[in-house]
């Protein structure tokens, strides 16, 4: 193993922002049940019938749950070892991914903007910069490999580290793949 790193969203705004995001939606769902189906009055300028608002309440609140599951359990691990890089981000890629020393055309560990360059953190995909991993921070390694020269950024809290390891993976002879 020359590199290994896990990391988790611990951003106090990532949470606060959830925090506050549920609280409002429990508020008005709770709200909007509690004036339609217990005290009789018709909910909204439109309202639904009383089923249509109990599964609607039902959906929202299944859905901010799972909202709130993929944030709490998210977390991104790279490594690199055996003569490649090796990823996965859960709950989005479960099993390890593999990027072979041999099909990496480019590589650079450095500093990104991640809003303007995947318009924010998490599991992102763009035409022009491929698929971002971010959990947090501005720094990465941005790869580009394979025959049709995908693109992927990974980001990192250990930009040294990585360099290093990345160096160490790179300058490897292929008869020494086993870091």
């Amino acid at each position: 193993m020359i590199f290994k790193e896990s990391q988790r969203f611990t951003q106090w705004w990532v949470w606060a922002v959830l925090f506050i995001s549920d609280i409002i939606i429990f508020t008005v769902i709770m709200y909007a049940i509690i004036e339609q189906l217990i005290w009789g009055n018709q909910w909204g300028n439109e309202p639904m019938s009383d089923f249509g608002l109990a599964l609607f309440s039902f959906i929202i609140l299944t859905a901010t749950v799972v909202a709130n599951w993929i944030l709490v359990s998210s977390h991104l691990e790279s490594e690199i070892r055996n003569g490649a890089i090796y990823y996965r981000f859960k709950p989005f890629i479960w099993s390890w991914k593999k990027i072979s020393k041999e099909s990496i055309k480019n590589y650079e560990v450095g500093a990104f903007n991640q809003f303007l360059t995947f318009r924010g953190i998490g599991y992102r995909r763009t035409l022009a910069n491929g698929v971002g991993l971010i959990i947090k921070g501005n720094k990465g390694l941005k790869l580009q490999y394979g025959s049709k020269n995908k693109k992927l950024t990974i980001g990192t809290q250990k930009p040294k580290e990585l360099k290093q390891a990345m160096a160490i993976l790179i300058s490897k002879n292929k008869h020494d793949l086993n870091g």
